[in-house]
């Protein structure tokens, strides 16, 4: 790796690196597997780390590839400095059973996303879109902002929708809404 892609990596720090420095020299990834690491429910009722003799308290499961790979891949981050990353599970399923259902329970919430199976009224106003929809979960109001960056096309067919709060709903089949819905999110398409 030259010193010129060691830098777009690591930025400024990237001085007293050797040309021939290896991604691998620079950048750490701790793979977390049973039983070097623990998972558990804190007494507050998040999930917690134990690494070794090192408590890690509660912390954050982050999906690295939240489309493609339901069990996969999960990002175990610092509550407190997100930055911060203890390791990444690589397959919940290598993890013991009590664990597996901790993480997935703890993924369920962060990434709940209901289904829109209907929007029955979608009004723009001074750059906002109001949102009332039936979705899978009863129904919901939200709102969007900047609908550019904020729906995000998972194929010709199907969209994310992701609101102010960051809560995120799936349109499975874009040619099931009605034509102001249509109008309004397809000109994004």
């Amino acid at each position: 790796m030259s010193k010129e892609q060691i830098k777009e990596v690591v930025g400024d720090d990237a001085h007293g690196v050797s040309n021939d420095a290896k991604i691998e020299d620079i950048v750490t990834i701790t793979k977390l597997t049973s039983p070097e690491c623990e998972f558990y429910i804190t007494k507050g009722g998040f999930v917690g780390l134990k690494m070794g003799d090192e408590d890690k308290g509660r912390v954050q499961l982050m999906k690295m590839r939240p489309f493609s790979d339901e069990d996969g891949y999960i990002s175990v981050r610092d509550v407190e400095a997100k930055e911060k990353e203890h390791g990444i599970v690589y397959a919940i399923n290598d993890l013991p059973a009590n664990q597996q259902k901790m993480l997935r329970d703890e993924l369920a919430l962060r990434y709940f996303t209901p289904e829109v199976t209907n929007i029955y009224d979608i009004k723009e106003e001074y750059g906002y879109t109001f949102i009332k929809a039936d979705t899978s979960a009863g129904k919901r109001e939200f709102v969007m902002r900047d609908l550019s960056n904020n729906i995000i096309f998972l194929s010709q067919t199907k969209a994310l929708l992701v609101d102010t709060d960051g809560n995120r709903y799936l349109v499975p089949e874009l040619k099931n809404l009605n034509d102001k819905a249509l109008r309004v999110i397809g000109v994004w398409a």
